[in-house]
């Protein structure tokens, strides 16, 4: 298993928290460090995608088309949310 995360990269929420889904965000509490995350917006929408093994590429692709946002900014700020949800350990990261 690697930490590095790329496109390649296959990616899943950790089953170390505990979600509340409230309107405009979602709230988790880590178990190993007791504390809380809250991420709204498109961030929201990269969690609820997590729920599942997905592949950084096909989650890239449907952030794109979800915000119609540019495709290299998607990009650069998606892998920057993976990266620092790995680094709190509520993500895991499998190497293709």
């Amino acid at each position: 298993m690697s930490n590095e995360i790329n496109e390649a990269s296959i990616v899943r929420a950790s089953q170390d928290h505990l979600r509340a889904d409230l309107d405009d965000a979602t709230v988790l509490l880590h178990f190993g460090s007791g504390q809380y995350f809250s991420l709204g917006g498109a961030a929201m929408s990269i969690w609820q995608m997590l729920q599942e093994p997905v592949r950084v590429s096909s989650l890239l692709e449907r952030l794109t088309a979800q915000f119609e946002v540019d495709s290299e900014r998607c990009r650069q700020e998606s892998l920057l949310l993976l990266r620092q949800l790995h680094d709190q350990g509520l993500l895991t990261v499998s190497s293709a």
